[in-house]
């Protein structure tokens, strides 16, 4: 347990494609999950790294008696290098990130996130439950400041605020954006289950419309009515977790029932379909395969997976409004077509879609005729390292000090310093002296210290410099005397 905790993150490879894990691989030990909430959702980003919901400890901040108190990890989004295991904090102040999504068309990641107090304790002054627009390095206010941040309070300096809140105690898990195929108005609509069922509110799979960007900021805006509401069974089981099917478009919705019942083999534990009405008459293809090719080339013949095609179905070139030579593939759910040489003279790219003879249209998928030969190697990054956090610790990390003290033995002493765009010769820096290194990563450098940095009181400035010159923002940590 280096971290002090509960919480493990295991790999499972299914090594001989039986569909079963044939090797087991620790990649993370010890998140602090065993206080009053877990370690929740782990979802992969854009970037490839591996995201995490971590929860508090606490319920408010302050430890139950014989509780665990709040750690450097709780209450926040972590990321995950799988590959070179390492822990980046993203963002803190997040009591309960239950639920985590990536935006489709952006990448960005937003979470909902549940409030302190429970249902009935008195007084109730509970606060608003958020969905949230998570950005590297932000503060959300947890403890002392959730909901909406209240302007002139000194627990609120420096907080990023939600895009949309929740009355009190419902409870908001899981978040997804609809990816359905044939979407229309309702693509990329934000969709969020709430857990608890209050008068008349709660319960329910509400939906609400994103705008805005990474570089203005974003909105949500709630549509009426809720896309369903989950009657109540037990007094606290609820709707938890959502998933959309990418061929129909239907809407997947997890149940979960906590109560303990008498008969032990009853239980309310189900999972919900919601059919997008027409679906099954839309037909729908998958990207195509080869994905691009070089401008000049001869004719290609392409593959697309699809599900609901006719007898007669014809692949288009919809760019030309051209139909494509079409014919059966391997399976009753492939077509092949070719794209003929005059379709590839020049650099563009071709909207492809199948149209049944009665004719019904698919979504669209994009194939690419390229300058140079497609997908290049990407030359290498030339980034501006971001420093996030960083603590010190002695032997073990879960013996963490947040300030260090004249005349101390610092060699026995570790720096964490975590962030993003760290390359492979990246150096960490303390009162710009180069620390020597046990470990590194893209997101975290290990530096071992030195006694001549605690030879007198004051601040060290903690900074991490690229082997191309570019050095990140400063941290700042205490010496005391």
């Amino acid at each position: 347990n280096p971290l002090g905790g509960a919480g493990r993150i295991i790999r499972l490879r299914d090594l001989n494609g039986d569909d079963i894990a044939d090797e087991t691989t620790v990649i993370i030990d010890g998140l602090p999950s065993e206080g009053d909430h877990q370690t929740d959702r782990l979802k992969f980003g854009p970037d490839g790294m591996l995201y995490v919901g971590q929860g508090s400890s606490t319920d408010a901040g302050t430890p139950a008696p014989g509780r665990p108190a709040e750690r450097p990890y709780n209450a926040s989004v972590l990321r995950i290098d799988v590959d070179n295991p390492s822990i980046a904090v993203v963002a803190t102040g997040l009591r309960n990130p239950f639920g985590m999504a990536f935006h489709p068309p952006s990448g960005q990641l937003f979470t909902t996130d549940g409030g302190s107090g429970e249902l009935g304790q008195l007084p109730d002054n509970a606060p608003l439950e958020e969905i949230n627009w998570i950005v590297q390095g932000s503060h959300y206010g947890f403890p002392g400041c959730e909901g909406i941040p209240i302007a002139g309070s000194p627990e609120c300096a420096g907080v990023r605020g939600p895009i949309a809140t929740f009355s009190a105690h419902l409870t908001p898990t899981s978040i997804a954006f609809y990816t359905g195929p044939q979407g229309g108005d309702s693509a990329n609509q934000l969709l969020v289950t709430l857990f608890k069922h209050l008068p008349g509110q709660g319960g329910d799979l509400q939906r609400f419309i994103l705008t805005g960007d990474a570089a203005s900021g974003f909105q949500a805006t709630k549509v009426q009515p809720s896309i369903i509401e989950f009657g109540l069974i037990d007094p606290f089981d609820g709707p938890v977790d959502t998933a959309i099917d990418p061929i129909s478009g239907d809407i997947y919705v997890a149940r979960f029932d906590p109560v303990t019942h008498r008969d032990l083999s009853e239980h309310h534990h189900f999972i919900y379909r919601v059919h997008r009405a027409g679906s099954d008459s839309l037909p729908f293809i998958g990207a195509p395969r080869p994905s691009a090719i070089k401008a000049g080339s001869a004719g290609v013949t392409i593959s697309v997976v699809t599900r609901h095609v006719k007898a007669g179905t014809v692949v288009f070139n919809a760019t030309d409004n051209v139909p494509l030579a079409t014919r059966q593939g391997s399976s009753s759910f492939e077509l092949v077509a070719d794209l003929p040489t005059s379709a590839l003279a020049v650099e563009r790219t071709i909207t492809l879609e199948v149209r049944n003879p009665d004719s019904t249209r698919s979504n669209q998928q994009a194939f690419r005729v390229t300058k140079g030969d497609p997908d290049p190697p990407p030359p290498p990054p030339d980034k501006t390292p971001q420093l996030t956090s960083m603590f010190v610790y002695k032997k073990k990390r879960a013996n963490v000090w947040d300030q260090l003290f004249v005349g101390v033995n610092a060699k026995k002493f570790r720096m964490v310093a975590s962030g993003t765009d760290f390359d492979a010769g990246a150096e960490l820096l303390v009162n710009n002296i180069a620390l020597a290194l046990d470990s590194s990563s893209a997101t975290e450098l290990v530096g071992k210290l030195v006694n001549s940095l605690v030879q007198a009181p004051g601040e060290l400035s903690v900074q991490v410099r690229n082997s191309t010159g570019k050095t990140s923002n400063t941290l700042k940590i205490t010496v005391s005397p």
